[in-house]
């Protein structure tokens, strides 16, 4: 056998070393832990009172260096051992074997999970600290039931405080908290042929939990690991849906893998969650015990540090929501430390100045909207008048406060709403060449809302369109000039927030007709590009469907697509459009006549693909072919019924119809006996 070819050097020391980064024991503190010198200290070093400090990065100038809370108790992490090649093998088929979901019916699929738990047994903390087959017991626990759960969790318990802290093992109890929400409030019913010590239900192991983590909460909001599991935890408490997109967000990044997206078993709801009142409690006694734990220059400092930060929002979000808005705390809440809301109606004091650090910081900002969100009614116009309202421009045009200026928007009053659109309007070129597209259209969407005159945002919309260079819409969509072939992509990818502003104008009336114009005035050339876009197509159909959208206007544009239907309805994204040119001919039946004689003309070509067969059976091309007088009739508005046929009128019918009503109403009025006042 040929004798491997070693480097020279320290080849031995270099392999020894790889071994061991690959090794279960990646979670160890031993890889956080540092000395003054930068060099990385051993898990058996002892570490000085003076060293046990925590470094954060980008936050308030003087608060760079603050001492670590006590460190948990017997904090040096315990190995449990790894799993040998035939229990890795054996745990990857199971996954593969959920993955494939290779069950015939549910009793078969509880069955083998049973078996997989009872094979489990007693390697628990094994299995959830291991590298590769941690991610395979998440899988496993997503599917489980309520029993298997529980007894899971109640084989870890012990060993919590130690788990969330692991690399791997931390996001086993991520899953877990999760998985075992939706089981809390179902009733348990204990085996009576099971002889085995006294189980706790899944309620009671979440109390236990989180008494086991309140010693040590003050820690873990800015360890590495156990974060995220500490979000998880009293997300569980608050009875707040699980599946919202806010709590996701701060759960975990948007860099973490997902295992649950397969199989089309997950639910989603945005319902609250019913809960007992002591996760209420408890949730409380955490939150209490995390803010007590430390001061109020360690919590600001919190706002700016990148492992700190989603937990304040976490606990500020749930302080004002179970507390009416902030409105039943003390000096000593989280709240009232961060903010200091009396002192506020002072721009230099520190409440105030630490608001405005936030709202320009590119992590604290993040704090700063949940604050503008959740924030008692008062406190919001002491903020907005103090700190915000001179600043809305700069605001706007800023790549981070820009966001905040949306949360502010989105609660100003009428009158507010009007100063702050009398200021950003000036700069409205600045903020689309910046693509401040969600700003913009957050501003015309609260507009609407509050029912504000449009003309000064369409002066400065035709202002902006007026000048030299891409038209309105190429600014906001900036649509992909590319043909129907993949192969021949162009650079320039269409905008989807530019796609949304465009579509929040055209829901306007006034500010529809600028995104009109400069469609109307494309060829059909260019607008079969737009149609083929996945962005951009969608403000051209709504351009065509929407309610604001005159009649004149799709007279013109409808016979622009004449010649192109096949090209349109055999393409995946622009068979969209060819639908919505369904309901833009309503009243234009010769148009829907001529459009359909194009598709039927090429019935081959669309029977042979997917889109085309979808667009072939949303026109009724069947009934086209066959029984042309009832797809006459459906196309002119025939609803089918049972009881009889009702046309639907176009709009000059209803005009008359109206105008008959109005008349009649007069000749009413005018044949009543005059009634004096003396009868």
């Amino acid at each position: 056998m040929p004798r491997i070819k070693k480097k020279r050097g320290r080849y031995e020391e270099v392999r020894a070393e790889r071994r061991k980064k690959k090794a279960d024991l990646a979670g160890s503190n031993a890889k956080r832990r540092r000395l003054d010198d930068g060099t990385a200290a051993s898990a058996d070093d002892e570490q000085p009172e003076t060293d046990d400090q925590l470094y954060f990065e980008d936050t308030t100038p003087g608060l760079g260096v603050i001492d670590n809370p006590q460190r948990p108790p017997g904090d040096e992490m315990v190995f449990h051992g790894l799993l040998d090649e035939d229990e890795q093998a054996y745990y990857a088929s199971v996954n593969a074997k959920i993955t494939a979901n290779d069950f015939e019916d549910a009793d078969e699929k509880s069955a083998f999970l049973d078996a997989v738990y009872r094979e489990s047994r007693g390697k628990e903390m094994k299995l959830a600290s291991s590298q590769s087959c941690s991610r395979h017991l998440e899988r496993i626990l997503r599917v489980s039931g309520p029993d298997q759960l529980r007894d899971f969790f109640q084989a870890i318990l012990e060993g919590l405080t130690q788990l969330v802290q692991h690399r791997f093992g931390s996001h086993v109890c991520e899953t877990l908290f999760l998985e075992s929400a939706k089981h809390v409030t179902s009733d348990w019913k204990p085996d009576v042929n099971d002889t085995s010590a006294e189980k706790s239900s899944i309620a009671s192991l979440f109390l236990q939990a989180a008494d086991q983590l309140q010693q040590n909460i003050g820690f873990m909001l800015t360890e590495q690991f156990a974060s995220h599991t500490v979000r998880a935890l009293l997300l569980v408490l608050s009875g707040e849906p699980l599946e919202d997109p806010s709590a996701k967000n701060l759960l975990a990044s948007k860099r973490k893998e997902n295992l649950g997206s397969w199989a089309g078993e997950q639910t989603t709801s945005d319902a609250p969650r019913k809960v007992p009142k002591s996760f209420l409690k408890a949730m409380s006694k955490l939150t209490a015990a995390a803010v007590a734990s430390l001061d109020t220059t360690y919590l600001r400092a919190l706002a700016t540090h990148s492992t700190g930060n989603p937990v304040l929002q976490l606990l500020l979000r749930l302080e004002l929501v179970h507390s009416d808005k902030g409105r039943n705390l003390d000096d000593k809440s989280l709240f009232h430390r961060l903010v200091a809301p009396d002192s506020l109606e002072s721009p230099n004091s520190e409440g105030a100045k630490f608001v405005l650090g936030l709202t320009f910081d590119p992590t604290g900002s993040r704090l700063v909207e949940v604050l503008v969100v959740h924030s008692p009614g008062k406190v919001f116009k002491k903020l907005y008048k103090g700190i915000w309202k001179e600043r809305m421009a700069d605001m706007a045009k800023n790549d981070t406060a820009s966001f905040v200026a949306i949360k502010i928007i989105e609660r100003l009053g009428k009158d507010e709403l009007l100063e702050v659109q009398k200021a950003i309007l000036p700069d409205l070129a600045i903020l689309l060449r910046r693509r401040r597209f969600s700003l913009i259209k957050g501003l015309i969407d609260r507009s609407a809302i509050r029912e504000l005159d449009f003309k000064p945002l369409v002066a400065a919309f035709r202002s902006v369109n007026s000048e030299d260079g891409p038209s309105l819409l190429q600014r906001l969509v900036y649509p992909a000039t590319v043909s129907l072939d993949k192969e021949e992509s162009s650079e320039e990818k269409s905008d989807l927030h530019g796609s949304l502003l465009a579509q929040s104008m055209l829901e306007v009336e006034t500010l529809g007709g600028l995104v009109r114009e400069n469609l109307s005035s494309m060829q059909p050339e260019e607008l079969v590009p737009i149609a083929s876009d996945t962005i951009a197509s969608r403000v051209l159909q709504l351009s065509l469907t929407s309610s604001t959208t005159p009649m004149a206007y799709r007279r013109q544009m409808v016979p622009k697509f004449y010649g192109q239907l096949t090209t349109l309805a055999t393409s995946s994204v622009a068979s969209y459009l060819v639908d919505a040119l369904w309901v833009a001919t309503d009243g234009l039946h010769f148009m829907k006549e001529r459009l359909a004689g194009e598709l039927a003309a090429h019935e081959p070509e669309l029977r042979d693909s997917y889109p085309g067969r979808k667009v072939w059976k949303n026109w009724s091309m069947d009934l086209y072919s066959r029984r042309r007088g009832e797809w006459e009739a459906r196309a002119k508005g025939i609803a089918d019924t049972k009881e009889g046929a009702e046309v639907k009128k176009t709009p000059i019918e209803l005009a008359r119809q109206r105008r008959a009503e109005e008349k009649a109403k007069m000749q009413q009025q005018e044949s009543k006996p005059l009634v004096h006042a003396n009868a």
